[in-house]
């Protein structure tokens, strides 16, 4: 026997109804309770205790009796015991809900305490009075902890002009790792912010002697902004992990940088307001608003969730390309910033600008406890992981220990500072 398409058309009701009466309809059944069951027999003299009944908060054990003397219960689950009135009054609450206090995040108190720890000790060998060479210890003296104390005409006072460029120094490191931040908790990663950071400091400057100082600004947010979108583009449309897309806008960056300000380091004096304001103040707003945006808006929900895992996040409807390209884009635009802050510092435009400053933003990240793999982070662990760098690299300044040892003994904390994150775990 042949079926062609008018039998199909004819049977299609038929294997319908079977499916709704046969499937369906049962499994729907067994999904009500049934009240009709009579309840247990006890003693004279003792409470009946009823069966299941559904409540907003799951089933329940009701006493009956009580519940009905006191007013709650006005309908009765079994046929044989019929009240009038065929409603159900809601039960207060046995107590009041307990407010939830305050809790710092996991892994936040740990890293604060190495951060003091890490000042305490850095301060107390800035007492130190190194010879030449380096390796005779024993001819090393104690002096005033400079880190820490300055010798002052009235005395010893506390050294507030470094502590003020502490925050300063890392002042960049906390607007770059913020950026870092966003990519990483994605699932992605971004190494073009150094030389994103001189293509804007040049932009700036260049524009700001022009143009004024509101045009410098425009320039060098538009020139960041412009450059995260297009990595974000890349690697979203182009299927090209973030890692290539970026590491070629890191090289076109910086060959830009060059070509623009013609290989020379230009020039343009800044203020003291300028010096201490846009250093601190870009920081702690930048700090302010990332932390918000993640915490408390349905994009910082969205990339938590894309890095978490980016299928399961497509499916339940998150639009996880354009969550990826916005994290990217946003990188670039703190990027633009961080190229101001570095005019405030140095009040020059050069094409040298933040390099290798990617990597100092990535290591504050990963130090602060964000993952790798996406998914696990927060801008208060970044913070505290910057802040570490910035200690570190001071302390080692005022001893006076030469720029390679610093890179060498830095990269070496940052290791050790992973590992031991990494063993909490």
């Amino acid at each position: 026997m042949t079926i062609n398409g008018s039998t199909r058309r004819r049977a299609a009701p038929v294997a319908a109804k079977i499916e709704w009466y046969v499937l369906i309809v049962p499994m729907r059944r067994a999904a009500i309770p049934d009240y009709s069951i009579p309840p247990r027999k006890k003693p004279p003299g003792t409470s009946i205790q009823g069966h299941d009944f559904p409540r907003l908060n799951g089933p329940h054990k009701i006493d009956w009796r009580t519940a009905k003397a006191d007013g709650r219960i006005t309908r009765s689950p079994h046929p044989q015991r019929p009240i009038s009135d065929t409603t159900m009054k809601p039960t207060a609450p046995d107590s009041q809900p307990k407010q939830r206090r305050f809790q710092f995040p996991p892994g936040l108190l740990p890293r604060i305490a190495i951060l003091l720890s890490l000042f305490v000790v850095m301060g107390a060998l800035s007492a130190l009075r190194p010879t030449d060479p380096i390796w005779r210890v024993d001819q090393y003296q104690w002096g005033i902890p400079r880190m820490l104390l300055q010798q002052t005409d009235q005395g010893v006072a506390v050294n507030w002009s470094n502590q003020l460029n502490i925050l300063r120094q890392s002042a960049i490191n906390i607007v770059l790792g913020t950026g870092l931040t966003l990519v990483i908790l994605t699932g992605g990663i971004d190494l073009s912010v150094g030389s994103v950071l001189a293509l804007a400091n040049v932009a700036f400057v260049w524009t700001s002697i022009r143009w004024g100082f509101a045009f410098g600004t425009l320039a060098a947010m538009v020139v960041g902004t412009l450059c995260g979108w297009l990595c974000g583009i890349i690697t979203v449309r182009g299927k090209v992990p973030s890692f290539i897309s970026t590491l070629g806008m890191l090289m076109i960056a910086r060959g830009a940088a060059h070509v623009w300000s013609g290989g020379q380091t230009i020039f343009l004096p800044t203020s003291a307001l300028a010096v201490n304001l846009l250093p601190l103040g870009s920081a702690l707003g930048v700090i302010v608003l990332a932390a918000a945006m993640l915490n408390g808006s349905r994009l910082g929900r969205s990339i938590y969730a894309v890095g978490g895992n980016r299928e399961a996040a497509y499916l339940s409807g998150i639009p996880t390309d354009r969550v990826v390209t916005l994290a990217f884009t946003l990188s670039g635009t703190l990027a633009g910033l961080a190229g101001m802050i570095y005019w405030a510092r140095v009040s020059s435009g050069s094409h040298l600008a933040g390099d290798g400053y990617e990597l100092y933003a990535i290591a504050a990240a990963v130090i602060g406890g964000t993952s790798l793999q996406g998914g696990r982070g927060r801008i208060s662990g970044t913070v505290l992981g910057a802040l570490m760098m910035a200690v570190l690299f001071n302390g080692l300044n005022v001893l006076g220990v030469q720029e390679n040892a610093q890179k060498m003994i830095v990269g070496c904390v940052i290791i050790i500072a992973v590992l031991a994150d990494r063993s909490s775990q």
